[in-house]
């Protein structure tokens, strides 16, 4: 993941965590099929080696699970 202001925060390794991890631009996969919740309810599915970025407002995310 990358905040807005491009300050990488990162989630190694396989399972699930839940965070409150906010201002939030972007979030890549990495190696792994990636689940991706946000504080809005939103869920995106991340295939490995792909990446998403949120265009319009920096979002929180809740949770991860890879």
């Amino acid at each position: 993941m990358k905040r807005g202001d491009g300050t990488p925060v990162g989630y190694d390794g396989t399972g699930s965590i839940a965070i409150s991890q906010g201002s939030i631009r972007s979030v890549a996969a990495g190696n792994r099929t990636t689940t991706v919740k946000l504080a809005s309810g939103t869920t995106y599915i991340i295939q490995a080696t792909q990446m998403i970025t949120f265009p319009n407002a920096l979002q929180t995310v809740t949770s991860i699970s890879r």
